[in-house]
């Protein structure tokens, strides 16, 4: 007879779980694609140790890591009021936003379609050689002219110099234009005037190239600058990293507090010095508070 085999539910750990929501409750009040500023990221640190402090010292967890079944209601009090200092005094320290550079799916399908126009009209006579009907010439040149445009795009978007090039080319021919434009008058103006025909020629096509060649340059310098974006799931690996150190240093601080919590048990007032420690620093972390995390605070 074949033996059965017995069904072992997978019981998760419950501070894995925990860890799991508390890096869910501090990414939910971060947004979702750009980058978070200060007052979010406080915001959400906030609320990821209100959320430590409801589960920590909640009567479950305070009777497993006292190994008691009953806790009274004045034991979750002191358990709270040592964590709260403790927490003041070790704040969950997270890393900062992490964000990665990355080109826009947008520019390059612009890129695609204006390499692949240009290629069809300039490129399209140097393939008719191959084939005597044209549109094979305008394919094979809208094939090349596209890929030719991507490629120079990437190549701007991943080296600052040749944007650097770019725009200082681009600044020089500008202030050449504006130099001929008010010196056809000078010496030098007429001198320029007589050599040009000779250099780039005249007439209607050398201003067209002229200012095709300007666009080009525009649009390269425009097209490859690449937007910062924000990285979640690399954000996600180094919170849980962080999140689980501090998580681990809570439990036992608050296991520690086994002993003292029986005589807390036995309705024995705190020293006053005590009270007033913890109460001072409460009223320094209010009055450190931003508007938005007062109702936290």
């Amino acid at each position: 007879m074949p033996s059965a085999k017995k069904n072992v539910p997978a019981v998760k750990d419950v501070w894995q779980t925990l860890q799991d929501r508390t890096v869910a409750r501090f990414i939910s009040h971060l947004p979702p694609k750009t980058l978070p500023d200060d007052a979010q990221v406080r915001t959400a640190v906030n609320e990821t140790e209100s959320l430590l402090m409801d589960e920590l010292c909640s009567a479950k967890q305070l009777s497993e890591l006292w190994e008691r079944a009953d806790i009274e209601e004045r034991q979750i009090a002191y358990a709270r009021l040592e964590f709260s200092t403790w927490k003041n005094e070790r704040p969950l320290l997270l890393p900062a936003p992490t964000f990665t550079e990355r080109m826009n799916g947008a520019k390059l399908a612009i890129a695609v379609m204006l390499g692949t126009l240009a290629g069809a009209m300039l490129l399209s006579g140097a393939f008719n050689f191959l084939s005597d009907d044209p549109q094979t010439g305008q394919m094979l040149g809208g094939i090349i002219g596209s890929g030719a445009m991507v490629m120079v795009l990437w190549y701007a978007s991943e080296n600052k110099n040749v944007r650097r090039y770019l725009a200082a080319a681009l600044g020089v021919a500008t202030a050449a234009e504006v130099a001929i434009m008010f010196g056809k008058l000078s010496g030098l103006g007429m001198l320029w005037s007589a050599l040009r025909p000779r250099f780039i020629g005249t007439g209607i096509l050398v201003g067209l190239r002229r200012f095709f060649a300007y666009a080009g340059i525009v649009f390269l310098l425009r097209m490859s600058v690449r937007k910062p974006v924000f990285n979640r799931l690399e954000y996600e690996k180094n919170l849980r990293i962080c999140i689980a150190l501090w998580l681990d240093n809570a439990r036992q601080f608050i296991a520690s507090l086994k002993e003292a919590s029986q005589k807390s048990g036995e309705k024995q007032a705190l020293p006053e010095p005590v009270i007033a420690k913890k109460l001072g620093g409460y009223l320094h972390k209010l009055h450190q508070s931003q508007p938005a995390e007062l109702a936290t605070a």
